[in-house]
């Protein structure tokens, strides 16, 4: 998979952060939030100015405000420093096993760096100068985003607003002008009354009635910019969740505008289009758009500062119309990103001719698979990452992540993950159930059960070149799934599963009639015997007609998870001459 568009343009300060935070990762695993830290500080950039000016400086990390691990490092480095050899061990601007690559995300990055470098992303498209990541939009996206970092900083007095208020600065205080009360006669004549220029003083009541015509323009810019998003998530990626959450922002904002009713203000009376200064003025950049992706920002931002101005300007007209204003405002900076992500993905989609491989190269490397290890992280005897390499590296040809109970920017976050990971060992990765997510999670596939919704409405919100796996319990489920679309099917269960309920057994028969199905050799749809396999039963199941096994307890909860996988691949690849000769299931 091409991961292009998912590298971050940076400035060379910011890619030398990266790359010593990478270099301290290789000597040590555990590289972490205070490692980063350390690096920022060591660099001087913008951000390392702002957290040593908000009192965290190498002196403290020394002592051990992020513990001893990094205070030893910290200590290494600054000695290397101090006698003119920070470009020697760790430090090393120029490492031979750590080209540059941009900021990233990579593939082995921890779930917490690869949210943060997403967040920094983020901040930049969001700031003026939205070209190039800084060391300031790190050290925004560690106190923006909850995790590991935000926890770490916020007890050093490292928040979102201390940074904020350091970054915007604060502005000198300007020289006391002294003001002449009595003004000198004949300063003002009788004309000027009637003349052109605007008046400096406005009357309250004719101030009152200009705030509700302020009040009115960015209702509107409000709700065209939502109908720009929400036609963005319906009609180009497809999100039925972005849709659904657009479409309730603005019933919100309608019932906000009814508070303003409430209170006495009616919008909609002080509209004056034919007074307003502004119509005839534009930019060239508002003429253009240079991407799918600029267009979704724009129009978020859009959204966001008319949320402000209205949040603003209201609260002289109604405090619980601010309020809501206020809360909606908060909830678009989660969907921004959400939004912003599905449009690099479709450019990229468009534009790139790296795009991923097509669904029917991706189908035929399904056929040529053995084993297949659905991952959740509650059952792995090892850390989830380290299980999935092990799995990846004992030659699992399909990684399924099935986590039911995580929020959805971990299951993003995790996904985009497994997705490297995959790609790099040449593996697929599937996301199980959530089809509204596939896209974002960059999975190659999604795999639904028979209680998951529809093949069809599990289609819609994939991409074209995005798997489709089913499970199915019967014979007639697999038909059934497999004139609905189906790509590839998981049949069982075979054996009782230590990772899921189920209710009954279609057992061993079930394969045996599965491996029987009528096939034509023009339409085959690949399919995994699943449930309870593991070494002790591969063979049984290989017997019954099965040539391709879903795994899960057998590989993830091993200690030796890359043994595992290479076991069960031997065992599935021994020739048995009395195997039935149809081990694939027609599509119609």
């Amino acid at each position: 998979m091409d991961h292009s568009f998912q590298q971050i343009a940076a400035t060379p300060s910011c890619e030398r952060i990266r790359r010593r935070f990478d270099a301290i990762a290789v000597g040590d695993s555990s590289a972490d939030v205070g490692h980063l830290v350390l690096v920022i500080l060591l660099e001087e950039s913008l951000g390392g100015t702002c957290l040593q000016n908000l009192g965290l400086t190498l002196h403290k990390i020394e002592n051990g405000c992020f513990g001893e691990v990094v205070a030893a490092t910290c200590r290494t480095l600054t000695e290397c420093q101090s006698d003119g050899d920070a470009a020697e061990v760790i430090l090393a601007d120029e490492t031979p096993d750590l080209p540059s690559a941009g900021l990233g995300p990579k593939a082995g990055d921890q779930m917490w760096l690869t949210g943060l470098l997403d967040r920094a992303r983020l901040i930049c498209r969001r700031s003026d100068d939205a070209t190039l990541v800084r060391s300031q939009h790190l050290v925004q996206a560690m106190v923006e985003l909850d995790g590991p970092a935000k926890s770490q900083l916020e007890p050093l007095g490292i928040t979102a607003a201390n940074v904020e208020l350091q970054l915007s600065g604060e502005p000198e205080a300007l020289p006391v002008l002294a003001v002449d009360l009595d003004l000198a006669p004949g300063l003002f004549t009788d004309e000027d009354e009637d003349c052109d220029t605007a008046s400096i003083f406005v009357s309250e009541t004719d101030a009152s009635q200009r705030i509700v015509a302020v009040l009115d323009a960015n209702l509107n810019r409000t709700r065209e910019g939502l109908r720009v998003l929400e036609d963005f998530a319906r009609f180009v990626s497809r999100d039925a969740a972005a849709t659904e959450e657009l479409k309730r922002l603005r019933h919100q904002l309608v019932a906000a505008e009814q508070l303003l009713q409430s209170a006495g203000v009616s919008p909609l009376l002080q509209r004056a289009v034919e007074h307003d200064v502004g119509t005839s003025l534009t930019t060239e950049q508002e003429q253009r758009r240079e991407s799918v992706a600029d267009l979704v920002a724009a129009n978020a931002r859009r959204v966001q500062e008319s949320l402000r101005s209205l949040e603003e300007f209201g609260k002289t007209v109604s405090g619980p119309f601010a309020a809501m204003i206020k809360q909606m405002r908060y909830q678009t900076y989660s969907l921004e990103q959400q939004l912003y992500l599905q449009s690099v993905i479709d450019m990229s989609d468009a534009g790139d001719v790296s795009v991923p491989s097509s669904r029917m190269e991706r189908i035929d490397r399904l056929q040529q698979a053995i084993v297949y290890v659905l991952l959740t992280e509650d059952l792995c005897r090892l850390d989830w990452q380290q299980t999935a390499e092990a799995a990846l590296a004992g030659g699992a040809d399909v990684i399924q992540l099935r986590e039911k109970h995580l929020a959805d920017d971990e299951l993003i976050s995790r996904g985009r993950w497994l997705a490297q990971a995959c790609e790099a060992a040449g593996a697929l990765f599937i996301l199980n159930d959530r089809s509204d997510l596939a896209r974002l999670a960059e999975a190659h596939g999604v795999h639904v059960g028979q209680d998951d919704g529809s093949v069809a409405s599990a289609r819609s919100m994939l991409r074209d070149d995005q798997l489709l796996g089913v499970s199915t319990h019967d014979l007639n489920q697999i038909r059934t799934a497999c004139n609905s679309g189906a790509d590839y099917l998981g049949v069982g269960p075979v054996f009782p599963s230590s990772t899921k309920q189920f209710d009954g057994f279609p057992g061993i028969e079930f394969v045996k009639d599965a491996a029987k199905e009528a096939v034509t050799e023009s339409s085959l749809v690949p399919w995994f015997a699943i449930g309870g396999i593991n070494i002790d039963t591969v063979s049984l199941v290989r017997l019954s007609g099965a040539n391709r096994i879903a795994v899960s307890h057998a590989v993830i909860g091993s200690e030796d998870p890359e043994s595992a996988v290479r076991d069960l691949r031997a065992a599935m690849l021994v020739e048995d001459d009395d195997r039935p000769a149809s081990l694939k299931i027609r599509r119609g």
